[in-house]
């Protein structure tokens, strides 16, 4: 029991981590996977170890792909006059639809 109690625990971090790497642009949890990945000796501490960092790696990924569209609608929105190739997100933005662009993301993130 305790084990799936530390389990939910280091998800709900991995979650955190996500959140953190989904709104900072530059930032991809790919990055802090290899770190965890190379840092791996130092939890051989804990009895499960590989399934822990696992689980923090997968619950990370989930949760970055929800929140990555948020900085690249907002911060990478190019001028109307200078934006030869848009995105849709951006497309959206210019006409006054950005946080519908959000949301119908996160509802494909979903599905």
């Amino acid at each position: 029991m305790i084990d799936l109690l530390l389990i939910l625990l280091i998800a709900a971090l991995g979650s955190l981590i996500g959140c953190m790497t989904g709104l900072i642009p530059g930032l991809h949890v790919n990055t802090i996977a290899i770190l965890l990945l190379s840092a791996m000796p130092f939890f051989s501490f804990l009895q499960n170890a590989s399934i822990l960092l696992s689980s923090l790696i997968v619950s990370a990924s989930i949760s970055h792909t929800f929140l990555n569209i948020v900085p690249s609608t907002f911060i990478g929105a190019p001028e109307e006059d200078t934006a030869l190739v848009m995105l849709p997100a951006h497309k959206m933005l210019l006409e006054g639809n950005g946080y519908k662009a959000i949301s119908l993301s996160a509802m494909g993130s979903y599905s």
